[in-house]
């Protein structure tokens, strides 16, 4: 089912849809088989993005495999070579964060922070945009139960969160190989709301000298994600 939805290639994604689907049929073992067979079929999974983003939650909305399949994202796909895998691997944890809110708060979250300081160009990349999806998705969850976010991330997941770039500024990791891509991710956690010149939410004297220029030029890298200034201070960022 994880090759089906997740692999990179589509025909891995296909030949897993094809193989799954001869196992439900032969044996009938598999829980909630002809449910997902009939979402995850042969043509459905030949489209990446819907299967990250569309066809996960469904098969998530099954208990059986929503941790597995979070846990797979954190895995393999957060660290992924491929920069859109990276990006469609955060975008998916953002929508099982809401299928499984205490797991992502709880497990996921923390092993995210722990990754954004890694060694791995990749791994650090992807776990920024993770730490940002799951945040914002654990806080529209608690804005639609007309509570605060604090209910699902403690004091301590919120300031690693809001202490992420100044980190990586301090590490210097805005420089050399990779600094692109990590001003391009700090763009979605940077703390403080706007006043006057924002990008993306942010408020430009409080970023760090090395991030500036990348806020300047606009860089946008997860467009369908808006972070609006009442969004900035219910999650304390």
């Amino acid at each position: 089912v994880i090759a089906a939805v997740f692999d990179r290639d589509i025909n891995c994604r296909r030949a897993a849809s094809a193989a799954f689907q001869e196992n439900v049929g032969r044996q009938g073992t598999f829980p909630h088989g002809i449910d997902i067979l009939t979402t995850a079929d042969y043509f459905a999974v030949g489209n990446r993005s819907n299967c990250f983003l569309v066809i996960s939650v469904f098969i998530a909305g099954f208990p059986e495999y929503t941790q597995p399949m979070i846990d797979h994202l954190v895995t393999m796909k957060i660290s992924h070579w491929d920069g859109v895998i990276r990006e469609l691997a955060a975008r998916a944890l953002h929508n099982l964060a809401q299928q499984a809110p205490e797991f992502s708060a709880t497990q996921v979250f923390p092993r995210l922070l722990s990754m954004t300081l890694s060694p791995d160009l990749h791994m650090r990349h992807g776990s920024i945009l993770a730490c940002a999806e799951v945040a914002y998705a654990l806080y529209k969850l608690a804005a639609q139960e007309n509570r605060p976010v604090t209910d699902h991330l403690d004091e301590q997941a919120v300031q690693g969160l809001k202490q992420i770039h100044q980190q990586l500024y301090d590490r210097q990791l805005y420089r050399g190989l990779g600094g692109q891509l990590m001003r391009q991710a700090d763009l979605v956690i940077v703390p403080q709301m706007p006043p006057e010149h924002t990008v993306q939410g942010c408020h430009l004297s409080d970023v760090p000298m090395g991030a500036r220029s990348c806020l300047l030029s606009g860089i946008k890298t997860i467009p369908h994600m808006s972070w609006t200034a009442g969004d900035l201070v219910a999650l304390g960022v």
